[in-house]
């Protein structure tokens, strides 16, 4: 839970988009390795939020460059089968879903 905790973070607040972060919170929840709106788990990205400056960044144009990054960044990389299976869209609402649930900073 740890590490996903910290992708969680990386991918909100990272300054150079990863698309690779996003790709392993949602291969994390739908395998169900996490739950995103487990109070534990939310409680430690709040606590990994709390320990940076970094500041959460979810804007439209982050989201743009993210659709950019899939097929440029991901497809190369991952068997055909996983890449089909990854819906940026889906992640997106879990990405909120954990910054809204996340214990204000």
């Amino acid at each position: 839970m740890e590490a996903y905790a910290e992708k969680a973070r990386a991918a909100i607040t990272r300054r150079e988009l990863a698309i690779r972060d996003y790709f392993d919170i949602d291969a994390a929840v739908q395998r169900g390795l996490i739950r995103h709106d487990a109070l534990d788990f939310l409680a430690l990205v709040s606590r990994k939020l709390n320990a940076t400056s970094d500041r959460v960044n979810i804007s439209d144009e982050r989201i743009e460059a993210l659709r950019r990054q899939v097929s440029a960044n991901l497809k190369p990389v991952l068997r055909l089968v996983d890449y089909d299976n990854f819906s940026l869209d889906r992640v997106l609402l879990l990405v909120r879903d954990i910054v809204t649930g996340c214990p204000s900073r």
